[in-house]
């Protein structure tokens, strides 16, 4: 499954889902003024349970918050990093 939130992937993580890559792709020319970012990442997730993408698209999320954030920051130091490679 690929998303570029990352509150949706921190979400399938928290619940079982491993991250299998990060790839970073350009944003085309028209779009770069209304997203602000010339790239973007897409997560690649795998393992992602049938519930907790029923969870997740019923707008009704449960978990622990704390363990929730810290997973997302730990994902978007992953997607800098990925992202300082990319412009290298």
């Amino acid at each position: 499954m690929e998303t570029r939130n990352t509150y949706e992937g921190a979400f399938y993580i928290m619940f079982g889902a491993s991250l299998k890559e990060i790839r970073v792709r350009k944003v085309r020319e028209n779009k770069i003024d209304k997203k602000g970012y010339r790239q973007e990442c897409i997560l690649t997730l795998d393992y992602v349970p049938k519930w907790a993408k029923d969870a997740w698209n019923s707008g009704y999320i449960y978990g622990d918050l704390v363990l929730f954030s810290k997973i997302r920051e730990k994902l978007k130091k992953q997607m800098r990093q990925v992202l300082r490679l990319y412009k290298a």
